[in-house]
């Protein structure tokens, strides 16, 4: 008798996407429409994201953990990719995906501000810790949905926000690359 445990989903997840053309194959095929992404060319990428927040009451760790992502390269550019694994509705998840985007450039910000030759910065590069100029890496994340009944959460930022469309306009949608994998 085989003691062997079957993987839950998230691990199921995890193992699928180990696979560098069923990874390409979610961003050609849902995201760019076209052939844009290699698999050839994937390459693992860090999946921890942390930076410290300072507030009121100290100064905060924030560490988020992406599911599966990757790095390579589009036309001449370096990209990173994110699929993250959902068998659940998140109803905060434009959030979720927005806060692993953003601690990505922040990181790739910290790293670029200590490359970089500070000592003929500005005042203005020296408050932003970075050169005048600096471009980051784009970062691309879709949520793979596999639940059993159709996504119901939101969809972009303003889904999430109690605003009319007025003022609406003042703050940035932020859609949800959401694949809805038996429903959409």
């Amino acid at each position: 008798m085989s003691t062997k445990k079957m993987p839950g989903p998230d691990e199921a997840l995890k193992n699928f996407f180990e696979n560098n053309e069923v990874f390409a194959d979610v961003f050609n095929s849902y995201l760019f429409k076209d052939d844009v992404i290699d698999p050839s060319e994937l390459q693992p990428a860090n999946t921890a994201y942390t930076d410290t927040v300072k507030t009121t009451k100290g100064v905060e760790k924030i560490g988020k953990y992406r599911d599966n992502i990757r790095k390579t390269t589009v036309g001449a550019k370096y990209v990173i990719l994110g699929i993250e694994d959902q068998n659940k509705v998140h109803y905060a998840m434009p959030i979720r995906t927005m806060l692993y985007n953003v601690l990505g450039y922040c990181a790739e910000c910290k790293s670029l501000g200590v490359t970089q030759e500070a000592e003929d910065w500005t005042i203005d590069e020296f408050l932003s810790k970075i050169s005048k100029g600096t471009k980051l890496t784009p970062i691309y994340t879709v949520v793979f949905y596999t639940g059993e009944r159709a996504w119901d959460g939101p969809r972009s930022l303003h889904d999430m926000l109690e605003i009319d469309r007025e003022h609406g306009k003042y703050i940035p949608n932020i859609p949800l690359n959401l694949i809805d994998v038996g429903f959409d």
